[in-house]
């Protein structure tokens, strides 16, 4: 966790944490509500 001055605007930076918490968020939200998934 932290700022990332080192990479800050280099376009190294990898979103495949971001995208991986949405997919098991999304999940979960679908199994609390009972609805399906957007898939």
């Amino acid at each position: 966790h932290g700022t990332a001055f080192d990479i800050a605007w280099k376009g190294q930076a990898s979103a495949s944490g971001m995208i991986a918490a949405l997919e098991v968020a999304a999940k979960l939200a679908t199994r609390r509500s009972g609805a399906q998934s957007p898939k």
